[in-house]
């Protein structure tokens, strides 16, 4: 197995972990436990949203 040098996977990354905010913590909360409920959105919906977004 050959490993670059500038590989970043052999790098140490020393900065703190990502802070979420109150709000943002709430969101997440909140898309978990629609996860949990079955709450997810169809292909077609999905689809729909990248169409609307140019994607």
């Amino acid at each position: 197995m050959t490993r670059l040098l500038c590989d970043p996977l052999n790098e140490i990354d020393d900065r703190p972990p990502f802070q979420l905010t109150p709000t943002e913590e709430a969101d997440l909360a909140e898309a978990e436990a629609e996860i949990a409920r079955g709450e997810l959105a169809t292909a077609d919906e999905v689809r729909a949203m990248w169409k609307k977004h140019g994607l």
